[in-house]
């Protein structure tokens, strides 16, 4: 397996029992992908990989690339900009001003303000829910599509705010909206109520919660009740210093975040454990426009430029990663006094809990320090310490 540690993705600040990963790169380069910018990632029902761009679509089994496009399918638009897969494994898209596409195995039917119910050609969102209903946001309100018949909601007969509907998410069997002036509703029989302002997408839902993207960060709500909030200007989180692009999850309910805004870091992170994974260069034209978290072990991410990677776990073990850490702490689990120790000074160590939450934070500026955790509940923290080269975070348990 090809290792690109250097031209790609590179390990910037890992927790110590965090992963990492070895990287393949797939390009226009060395295999017959169409040389586009992907900005949608997602897998179908048999674990297959799709990812849509304003040159067609594409699907990836692992070795060989299907394009899709009007030259050579029946794909009626190139201008792809989302894809989700209902439970008949259909593919339901959104494209640029033309309105949704749905392919089935290979025949592609297209829906539009003219052929249709949709009320207009101008899509912001798309999404299926359990029953294979497919809700659509537009400019002229939200449809509702349940294969035969189309619904419209709008500010007239659902009590949105406005009809310019932005992002369509569902929730088990509630379905969430972001409308005019960036409110969050939630819809209950026919209408829509308020639930927040400030929210820009639905970036993530499940059967109870749902991850909204903020002006500087994100928000988790739960059954519709906002529960956690993350501001990376205002700080007292993991988060980087970027406008996240996405939010997945792993099978461990462990959160990930791709940025795909110029800024100083980009790259992807692991929230749940505060671990980033970065470019080397800091190149800031090479960003994440789309990613996938199939699994903990399996993560693909499209970046800017180069490409198509395949994010593999190597599963190195805890030994392996102490030898691979410059700064020191002990004991390991602790009670009261946590002990720190770096080659260099460090400047100050922050502690985290599991939700990503700033709990503690000490300057040090000495390359030995002590941080008194007496104060903490028992459980897993995460202690990050910050040198002229590098910031480390390790895995603790406070007994």
């Amino acid at each position: 397996m090809k290792k690109i540690y250097t031209t790609l993705l590179a390990l910037c600040s890992v927790a110590t029992f965090a992963q990492t990963y070895d990287y393949t790169l797939y390009n226009w380069q060395n295999t017959n992908t169409e040389n586009a910018t992907v900005n949608c990632l997602t897998t179908d029902n048999n674990g297959l990989l799709w990812m849509s761009s304003f040159a067609g679509i594409a699907s990836f089994n692992g070795t060989t690339f299907t394009n899709y496009t009007p030259e050579n399918s029946d794909l009626p638009i190139n201008s792809v900009t989302k894809i989700v897969v209902d439970g008949l494994n259909r593919k339901w898209m959104s494209t640029y001003q033309s309105g949704i596409i749905m392919m089935s195995g290979n025949t592609f039917t297209g829906y539009d303000e003219v052929n249709s119910g949709l009320p207009s050609n101008v899509i912001g969102d798309i999404a299926v829910d359990a029953s294979n209903n497919v809700w659509v946001a537009t400019d002229a309100g939200l449809a509702k599509f349940n294969g035969s018949t189309w619904t419209v909601y709008n500010e007239s007969n659902a009590g949105t705010f406005g009809n310019n509907i932005s992002s369509v998410g569902i929730v088990g069997s509630t379905v969430y909206i972001v409308a005019s002036e960036a409110v969050l509703m939630k819809m209950t029989g026919s209408s829509f109520s308020p639930v927040t302002d400030g929210v820009l997408k639905i970036f993530k839902t499940t059967n109870n919660d749902l991850y909204a993207y903020t002006l500087y960060g994100f928000s988790k709500f739960v059954n519709g009740d906002l529960t956690a909030s993350y501001d990376y200007l205002a700080g007292g989180s993991c988060l980087m210093d970027c406008q996240p692009s996405a939010i997945d999850l792993d099978e461990n309910g462990k959160v990930w975040i791709s940025n795909y805004v110029e800024c100083a870091q980009g790259g992807i992170q692991n929230f749940t454990d505060c671990a980033n994974y970065t470019h080397a260069n800091n190149d800031p034209m090479n960003y994440v426009t789309a990613f996938k978290v199939q699994s903990s072990n399996l993560i693909w991410v499209f970046v800017a430029e180069l490409g198509l990677v395949k994010m593999v776990g190597n599963n190195l073990s805890a030994i392996d990663f102490e030898n691979q850490t410059t700064a020191t702490v002990y004991p390991n689990p602790v009670q009261d006094v946590l002990h720190v120790a770096a080659p260099q000074t460090i400047s100050d160590v922050t502690v985290y809990n599991t939700m990503g939450q700033q709990v503690l934070r000490q300057a040090i500026d000495a390359s030995e320090g002590q941080i008194d955790m007496s104060a903490l509940t028992p459980g897993t923290y995460f202690v990050k310490t910050a040198t002229p080269s590098a910031v480390k975070s390790v895995k603790v348990v406070k007994q």
